[in-house]
Order: structure tokens, then C-alpha cells, then sequence
């Protein structure tokens, strides 16, 4: 996902676009599911799967931002914290701004230094 950035957005809006993330998620299956102990799904099932776990670690993290800024920064012993891949799934939809909607937080992972 961190590489098929548009699949991570899931912005498809036209229908050649459309096509595009199918054709990706299809390939994405295809190496997925060559995983030897892994799961089997259709490429549907697993645009389901990343949208679902997206949703989750969005819900997650707001809760968290929420409660740093009930505490003034702090840490609440009741919120849980995010993994390491929920931060990566967090950072790969855009941070924070992803999470809370504000878009002053915004970050572009894909943004490329030179």
C-alpha cells in the first residue's frame, strides 16, 4: 500500500479510474495470496479487508488524539496505543489529518525530497 498510493486512498472517482484500482487490487491479491500460509480472498475481499483496517485505525487514532488533547498532551492509562503497522496505516492515508479531519495537520507521505 505504501506503494500503490491511490489504492491506499481508494480515490477513484472516474471509470477509468475505476478500472486502474481494480486492475491494482488484483495484483496486490495475486501477491497476497502467494503468501504460503496466508489468507485466500478475491481482490474485492481484499480492497474490503485494507478499507476496514483503515476505518479501524482512524477510529483508533481519533480517540487517542482525543484524549491527548483531554489530558493536555498526556498520556490516558485507559486509550490504548497504536501499533507500529496502525502508525504506518495512518501515516500511508495522510496522519492525523486523516484521523481527526483537520486538515492543518495534513501530511503527504508519498511527498518525495530532493
Amino acid at each position: 500500500m505504501e506503494v500503490r498510493s491511490d489504492l491506499a486512498t481508494g480515490h477513484a472517482r472516474t471509470a477509468n479510474a475505476r478500472t486502474r484500482m481494480q486492475n491494482g487490487w488484483t495484483e496486490i491479491a495475486t501477491v497476497l495470496n502467494s503468501v504460503g500460509n496466508g489468507c485466500i480472498k478475491e481482490w474485492k475481499q481484499w480492497a474490503k479487508y485494507w478499507k476496514d483496517k483503515k476505518a479501524a485505525t482512524k477510529r483508533k487514532a481519533n480517540i487517542a488524539q482525543t484524549a491527548m488533547q483531554r489530558t493536555g498532551g498526556g498520556v490516558d492509562v485507559d486509550v490504548v496505543e497504536l501499533s507500529d503497522l496502525e502508525k504506518r496505516i495512518l501515516t500511508i492515508s495522510g496522519g492525523l489529518s486523516f484521523a481527526t479531519g483537520d486538515r492543518n495537520l495534513a501530511i503527504n507521505p508519498f511527498h518525495v525530497c530532493i
